[in-house]
């Protein structure tokens, strides 16, 4: 689902937005995207996928994160910084990772994907 907004935000325009809201808010190519709370069986997917992959990458170097952590893309082909909340995110570069935020590629997104979020994710 889409935030109504008239024109295309700047990324200032979108934290500011995002303060003192409570909704998953994503930013991408200047629209505003809001996802609704997730259901029981996405929360089971999300769930166990998140135990395999702690488990797995535990002594490793990588870490996973669940949602909701942001994920800002950005590079020099990108128009605009784009900011995601994926499901699950591995890192393993941990330059980029901050208290609220990783900024740069993650080794692995997973997104589950549902009616509606199929459209933007």
């Amino acid at each position: 689902m889409i935030v109504p907004s008239e024109k295309k935000l700047s990324l200032e325009e979108f934290y500011k937005m995002r303060k003192g809201n409570n909704q998953l808010l994503e930013y991408i190519d200047g629209i505003v995207f809001m996802s609704p709370s997730p259901s029981t069986f996405h929360q089971r997917i999300s769930g166990r996928l998140h135990a395999k992959l702690f488990n797995f990458l535990e002594g490793k170097e990588c870490e996973v994160f669940h949602a909701p952590f942001d994920i800002e893309l950005s590079d020099d082909n990108q128009e605009e910084t784009k900011v995601v909340t994926p499901d699950l995110s591995v890192i393993c570069d941990k330059t980029g990772l901050d208290q609220n935020k990783y900024s740069g590629s993650p080794t692995m997104i997973i997104e589950i994907l549902g009616p509606s979020n199929q459209s933007h994710d």
